[in-house]
Parts: C-alpha cells; sequence; structure tokens
C-alpha cells in the first residue's frame, strides 16, 4: 500500500468510529423500544438475547471471509447493513419493527467486526506504527466520545418534543459512515490475495467452493490456535466478562430512571456526563496503563463495574443514578486496552478470525446474560437484580485476577 492511501485509511478511521453509531439514541434507547416499539424490558432483554445468538454463528466465519476477501468489502458491507437498520428504527411502530431492525444491524456488525479493527492494524503495520495502535484508538474513541456527549445534551431536548425525532436525525451520520468505507484501501498482503481477474460462469461453482473450504480450515486453525494459546483465552474471557456486565448494566439505564422518577429531560445531561467521563479515560488510557501498570488497570477495570451495580442495587435514589459514571471509566478504557493487549498476541493471517472468534464469546455469553437476566427480571425487582449481577461479576472477576498473575506472570 503507498504510504499517502496509509495515512488516509487512519484518517478515515476516526471518522468511521465517530459516525458509526446513531450520535443521539443512546440516551433514550429503550425507552424508544418500549413506547415505539410496544415492548416490555423483559421481552427486550430477551430479544437482544436472540439476536446475539445469531451474531454468534455470523462473527467466526464473516472474520474469515475477511481474511479471505478483504476486510474494507466486509467493512462496507456491515455499513450498508447499519444504514438500513438505523433507518427502520426510525419508523418501528410494532415489535416487529424492533426484531427485523436489529436482525439487520447483527448481521453488519458481524460483517464489520474484527474486519474494521484488522484493516487498521495491518495498515500501521505497513507504516512500521503497530505499536502505536493502542494510542490511536484511544484517540479516535475518545474523540467519538466527545462527540456523543455534546449529542447526547440535545437529544433528552429533541425526545420532549417527540420521541422518535433523535432516531431519524441520527440518520444522516450512519450514512456518512457508509461513505467513508467507500474510501477505505485494502492493505497491501489483503490486496495481493483479492486481485480481480476475469472469471468464467462455470468457474463461479468451484471458487465459492474453495472459499468455503478456505474458511472452514482458517477458522478450525484460529480456534485451535486460541484454544491452545492461555494469553489469548485469558483476554478473551476477562475482555467479555466486563462487556457482557456492562451491556446487561447499560439495559438498566433507562428502567433505573423511571423508578427514581428522574425526568427524561434529564437523561440527555445524564448521557452527557457519563460520555465525557468516558472520553476522558479513553484519551488517557494509555497514560494510566503506563502509569499503573497492566494488573492494576484490570483490577480497576473490575471494581469500576462491580462497586456500582451493587450499590445502586441495594440504594434506589436519585443520588445512585450517579454512579452510571463509574461504569463509563470502563467504557473508556476498555476497548483500546483490551483490542491492543489482543493484537499484540496474534499474526496478520489470524488478525480479523482471531478478533471475530472473541467477539463470538462475547456474543454467546451476552446471549446467556441477556437471557437470564430478562428471566429474572419477570421474577424479581430491578434492584435485586442488580446485586445478583454485581455479585456474580465480583465472583469471575476475582478468579480472573487469580488467573491473570498465573498467565502473565
Amino acid at each position: 500500500m503507498e504510504r499517502e492511501k496509509a495515512l488516509r485509511n487512519i484518517t478515515l478511521y476516526k471518522w468511521y468510529v465517530v459516525f458509526r453509531e446513531p450520535l443521539m439514541w443512546g440516551p433514550i434507547l429503550i425507552s424508544c423500544l418500549t413506547e415505539l416499539g410496544h415492548m416490555k424490558l423483559g421481552e427486550i432483554y430477551f430479544m437482544e438475547a436472540i439476536v446475539l445468538f445469531g451474531y454468534i454463528f455470523l462473527e467466526p466465519p464473516s472474520g474469515a471471509l475477511a481474511d479471505l476477501i478483504g476486510r474494507k468489502k466486509m467493512v462496507v458491507i456491515g455499513a450498508g447493513c447499519e444504514v438500513v437498520s438505523i433507518a427502520w428504527f426510525a419508523c418501528i411502530q410494532t415489535p416487529f419493527d424492533v426484531w427485523s431492525a436489529n436482525i439487520v444491524w447483527m448481521i453488519g456488525a458481524s460483517f464489520s467486526s474484527g474486519a474494521n479493527t484488522s484493516l487498521i492494524y495491518d495498515t500501521l503495520a505497513e507504516l512500521d506504527r503497530e505499536h502505536t495502535y493502542e494510542r490511536l484508538e484511544s484517540t479516535v474513541i475518545s474523540f467519538f466520545l466527545l462527540v456523543t456527549a455534546v449529542f447526547s445534551l440535545l437529544s433528552g431536548l429533541l425526545a420532549e418534543i417527540h420521541l422518535r425525532l433523535p432516531i431519524v436525525l441520527s440518520i444522516p451520520g450512519v450514512v456518512v459512515c457508509f461513505c467513508i468505507t467507500l474510501c477505505f484501501t485494502e492493505t497491501g498482503k489483503v490486496e495481493k490475495k483479492t486481485e480481480k481477474r476475469k472469471i468464467t460462469l462455470s468457474e463461479l461453482f468451484q471458487i465459492l467452493k474453495t472459499t468455503l473450504q478456505a474458511i472452514n480450515n482458517l477458522m478450525k486453525v484460529s480456534l485451535l490456535f486460541v484454544a491452545n494459546n492461555k494469553e489469548i483465552k485469558w483476554i478473551v474471557g476477562f475482555s467479555t466478562l466486563i462487556a457482557v456486565a456492562s451491556k446487561v448494566w447499560f439495559f438498566t439505564y433507562n428502567p433505573y430512571f423511571e423508578v427514581v422518577h428522574l425526568d427524561v429531560q434529564y437523561y440527555g445531561l445524564v448521557f452527557f456526563l457519563l460520555n465525557v467521563v468516558a472520553w476522558f479515560f479513553c484519551k488517557n488510557a494509555y497514560w494510566i496503563k503506563e502509569k499503573f501498570g497492566e494488573a492494576r488497570v484490570v483490577v480497576l477495570l473490575l471494581l469500576a463495574i462491580v462497586l456500582p451495580i451493587m450499590v445502586m442495587g441495594t440504594f434506589v435514589s436519585l443520588l445512585s443514578v450517579s454512579l452510571v459514571l463509574m461504569q463509563n471509566v470502563v467504557r473508556g478504557m476498555a476497548r483500546p486496552f483490551f483490542n491492543a493487549f489482543l493484537h499484540k498476541h496474534i499474526t496478520s493471517e489470524k488478525r480479523a478470525t482471531v478478533d471475530s472468534i472473541g467477539s463470538a464469546v462475547n456474543g454467546l455469553c451476552q446471549f446467556l446474560a441477556l437471557g437470564m437476566f430478562g428471566v429474572m427480571l419477570s421474577v424479581w425487582q430491578l434492584s435485586f437484580c442488580l446485586q445478583i449481577l454485581g455479585l456474580s461479576v465480583l465472583v469471575l472477576g476475582v478468579y480472573g485476577i487469580c488467573r491473570y498473575y498465573m498467565v502473565f506472570r
């Protein structure tokens, strides 16, 4: 790849991350699904679990396909699906609409996952700058969080006018993201394997068969690599624990706000503050890791999840709403920290596949956790469910930290 195009990839990636997700939907996500899509909270957890179950099956083969045909192609397809998804969400009227839009999102997310970060990591490798990946991720994600914080303030105000308005006004950003993906340049190693050539119709079936066999073989090799690599297994396992706990907790935000009677116009303010916190810790993630060390960061991420969840479940009040800021310490630091940790231990030819396997494991655990939490909510109050969630994550997290010292020391 030419140096100019490689540098352009890095610049475009910053804007790709910023516009990939709807900028104003976060503060009123669950409220939209319940009021516009006419779904109950337990049904939302069940739907998320089922959609994630489908994500599990698409994730590894899509990652292997990205390694074979090119990361850019998969990122473009994924971004296209996400445009369709948000447009459908903007028009939701029934649970069928919510389910359909969510499934389209799942397809797009699975196609992009692994391919996008692998494209950028290999771009940096071609510039001999792969050691700067963690800093790049911190800079890019922190910028995204800062932009999201600003738009979150608008979300609450717009929702007061009409609940559907923040979703509709988020569509242009996702369309911009799709246009950005068209401007990416494939990395040299993958580009050589995917050079265009004329083929006859008689060759098409054989090419498809060969591609499927290659995907299957690459997945087997990558699964064996993960299974036999203690470092990769720990990274995938602990990052999954943190991600799953964060996901389950996030879906309780709106219901918790309603329980403590927080006015909807303040939802945007809360999300502004939590995005500012996430921005600060993401921007300084590399410095924090260098200052405190890898082990202390792992402990910090666990405590920042466990303690506020348990306190919010035990002391249900308006004051406890402020504890969601702690989750965004994790939100800010986790992605650059774990992504750099993972990519440091895998090679280019298996990069997207292994990354996708990790995402599939994450999806499987989210499927199980969201399903169980949805069942729990149908039996017990939200506060008690939060206490159980916090205690479960504490036990698993302490075990994970003990394993860390055995694997990396």
